[in-house]
């Protein structure tokens, strides 16, 4: 008999550390895991003035959405959607790419970038407002096609009339289709103008031309000599751009910059 209860008080205790070890009671249901806000962007690719869809996920409270261009943030109007933690806003995009963030109470959402499909060129990143100083060092272009490549070609042009044209180079894209090239370097040479040239005609200036696919931007100019009243003094001046194209530019006078917007052609 000592054996049988000795069996059965260690069977009995067995049985309350199973019943013990569990973190909920018998018959209970797990506690439902909650997942985290997801903020999501459709398309991710557009033109400029098409809709953009934001979508907030899983978010007990009303989200706030922002979209970037360049200097200027732009507030979404979050609505709630039909489900439980689902919220909702559209705008129509801009003329720039967006960087796009959210947050949903305290958690911060991942940042997306929205690729606004709008072939441009200038002398300074695209959206960016801060023009160069002196001559330009770079020329940026956005939103090649895919499967293209740049296409850039700087050509001489003294007193309205082209003297030299340039041999074109080349620029790989991104997987946005944007690129960029460095200007090339000058030699020197004597530039005189005529006289009684009036004072701000241009005498000496580069054009850029450039192109992608079916793609040919606005043409930009660099401007290198302006005449200055009467004065027909010899004045030493970059000339002709080199076939290649180097790291950093050279040292010259100030220049005008004329950045432009770009157009298909196709």
């Amino acid at each position: 008999m000592r054996n049988v209860r000795s069996l059965l008080g260690l069977t009995v205790v067995a049985v309350l550390a199973v019943v013990g070890s569990g973190s909920s009671p018998l018959g209970a249901q797990p506690s439902p895991r909650i997942s985290s806000a997801t903020l999501t962007v459709s398309p991710l690719r557009v033109d400029p003035g098409q809709p953009v869809t934001f979508t907030v996920a899983n978010c007990a409270v009303k989200p706030e959405v922002t979209a970037t261009e360049t200097d200027m943030v732009f507030v979404v109007e979050m609505t709630a959607g039909p489900t439980a933690g689902a919220w909702h806003g559209q705008l129509a995009a801009g003329q720039f790419d967006w960087f796009v963030n959210g947050t949903c109470g305290d958690q911060q959402l991942a940042e997306i970038r929205l690729d606004i499909d709008n072939p441009l060129i200038g002398f300074q990143p695209i959206g960016s407002m801060i023009a160069p100083s002196g001559v330009p060092a770079t020329v940026y272009g956005s939103d090649c096609p895919d499967g293209t490549v740049a296409s850039v070609r700087f050509d001489q042009v003294v007193f309205g009339r082209g003297t030299l044209t340039g041999t074109p180079v080349t620029a790989p894209i991104d997987e946005r289709g944007d690129w960029q090239v460095d200007t090339p370097a000058y030699t020197l040479e004597a530039v005189v103008p005529p006289p009684g040239t009036p004072d701000g005609t241009v005498l000496r200036e580069f054009t850029v031309n450039a192109s992608c696919g079916d793609v040919t931007y606005e043409v930009l100019h660099i401007v290198i000599q302006r005449a200055v009243g009467d004065d027909t003094t010899t004045t030493t001046l970059p000339t002709a751009p080199s076939t290649s194209v180097p790291s950093t530019p050279p040292l010259a006078p100030p220049a005008d910059a004329v950045p432009g917007t770009s157009h298909f052609t196709g």
